[in-house]
């Protein structure tokens, strides 16, 4: 389990070894979705490129 922080003007940032599982870089967005029990999911979407590629 990764903790974050958030400042205060209500970011966060994602834990090194969290970007690094997910191949995260600067500028990457994420999706951000509520969970049950309070809690969130942080999904990395996809760029255009990624999903047109093998067509």
């Amino acid at each position: 389990m990764s903790v974050a922080t958030i400042n205060k003007r209500f970011q966060i940032t994602i834990p090194k070894e969290i970007r690094e599982q997910l191949q995260l870089h600067v500028g990457d967005e994420v999706e951000i979705q509520f969970g049950t029990e309070r809690y969130l999911i942080i999904k990395p979407l996809e760029s255009v490129i990624d999903d047109s590629f093998g067509l």
